[in-house]
């Protein structure tokens, strides 16, 4: 199954949640290969990896000066092609290609059998890397904070949607939505709750309580708050998506 993470609103917690989920999925025995399409490189920074020293990320594969070995690095317990502010240009590079919203599938197409699952954690934009993304995925998992723009975002995200699906990826579903930061004592943000759960009525909401540990776990302990505080309520909910994807397999 392959999935893309997606808010053309950063700050949601897309990064985050793509971590939690691929950790979940890691440790129920899946073989999970997560993409970072993201120019800022936060999935690899939260992983502890050195972004820095690495020769190969996806630009270079992308560009195709490396082979897929060449980029793929395991980090606890699923691979990770990391990604570097060089992608920045090369998506720039994509848009005079040919067939550009297909090009990073056709890269990756011949490991689909390899894994059990791929997911794609998207930039926070609806630009060529993104489409990239939704051309290549069944499913797309939608992320947002409980918050007033955040859920904007979300319906001006719509149209995209129907368009990805007419004229690029017919296949394409919504999978379900991923409410992130959520605190009950403040009733504002209970009604946006309600508000996005009434938008996406026929599909699966996921509700991760705010807190600091979810925020800050990756960058102290350089991995997921499912790997560091499973017991944890929001490690909960990331597990609990991450059982909806194995029963949906």
């Amino acid at each position: 199954m392959i999935i893309s993470f997606v808010n053309q609103k950063g700050g949601v917690g897309k990064t985050t949640s793509t971590q939690a989920v691929a950790t979940a999925l890691a440790e129920k025995g899946e073989k999970v290969l997560v993409i970072d399409l993201d120019p800022q490189g936060n999935l690899g920074v939260l992983e502890g990896i050195p972004l820095h020293k690495l020769e190969n990320t996806l630009s270079d594969l992308i560009l195709g000066d490396c082979d897929f070995a060449d980029v793929v690095i395991e980090t606890n317990g699923f691979h990770l092609i990391p990604s570097m502010i060089y992608l920045a240009g090369t998506s720039q590079t994509m848009e005079k290609r040919f067939s550009r919203e297909f090009i990073i599938r056709d890269i990756i197409k011949p490991y689909f059998d390899d894994y059990d699952h791929i997911l794609l954690d998207c930039p926070p934009n609806l630009a060529i890397l993104t489409i990239n993304a939704l051309a290549m995925s069944d499913y797309i998992c939608l992320v947002s904070e409980s918050e007033f723009l955040s859920k904007i975002a979300l319906e001006n995200l719509e149209q995209t949607i129907q368009q990805i699906q007419q004229q690029v990826n017919s296949s394409l579903e919504i999978f379900g939505v991923i409410i992130t930061k959520i605190n009950p004592i403040t009733n504002h943000l209970k009604e946006i709750v309600e508000d996005i759960e009434e938008m996406y009525k026929d599909t699966r909401t996921f509700k991760v309580a705010h807190s600091v540990k979810v925020k800050d776990s990756p960058k102290e302990h350089m991995a997921s708050i499912v790997k560091v505080f499973p017991k944890h309520k929001a490690s909960k909910a990331y597990v609990e998506v991450a059982e909806a994807i194995i029963n949906d397999k």
